[in-house]
């Protein structure tokens, strides 16, 4: 029904646009083309608005996320507080729940932390004797400094020790900390 009245409409339309109606103004077959064309649009557009509008429920009500928080705290409480009572009830509040879980997330990051860093690396690289290859699978080492290791060994025989990596420019001492572990000067 509404296509047969949006035909009729435009019919009717075009027929004014030709000269039906008003004289003075013309239009081009062109711009009498474009004319329809966005009206035909305008009108589809507002029809499927209108068709959405009325398919759809006629109360849109946002969701209550009241009883999902309030379980959220809760299994969180029994995690990071251990189950016991006492506890509970120092952290009654919400501010004190959050900072239990960053005070917890905090502790565990400097558990994974250290024991990385008690972990035994997985390789070892000679500085007096690696290559460009074996010094790029060190943190932090690319090609252009893996090079410049290779130039100040030439340069001055050999490293007496792993703390004159450091003499080498561009490996400063958080390079040298992450890197340290996996080093060997024989």
């Amino acid at each position: 029904m509404i296509m047969k009245d949006t035909v009729k409409v435009v019919k009717d339309f075009v027929k004014v646009l030709s000269g039906g109606v008003a004289r003075s103004v013309s239009f081009t077959k062109s711009e009498i083309r474009v004319i329809v064309f966005i009206s035909i649009a305008v009108t589809a557009g507002f029809s499927v608005k209108y068709y959405k509008f009325l398919s759809e429920e006629s109360v849109n009500t946002p969701y209550d996320f009241s009883h999902s928080d309030s379980v959220f705290r809760e299994k969180s409480l029994k995690i990071y507080a251990g189950n016991k009572q006492e506890n509970r009830q120092d952290i009654a509040d919400e501010n004190s729940v959050y900072k239990m879980l960053e005070a917890s997330d905090d502790s565990v990051k400097r558990k994974e932390k250290l024991s990385a860093d008690n972990e035994p690396p997985d390789f070892t690289v000679d500085l007096n004797t690696a290559g460009i290859e074996e010094l790029t699978e060190l943190p932090g080492v690319g090609e252009s400094i893996a090079a410049k290791i290779i130039s100040y060994r030439d340069a001055n025989k050999r490293f007496k020790n792993i703390n004159e990596l450091m003499k080498v420019k561009g490996i400063g001492q958080k390079k040298f900390e992450k890197m340290k572990k996996y080093l060997k000067a024989d």
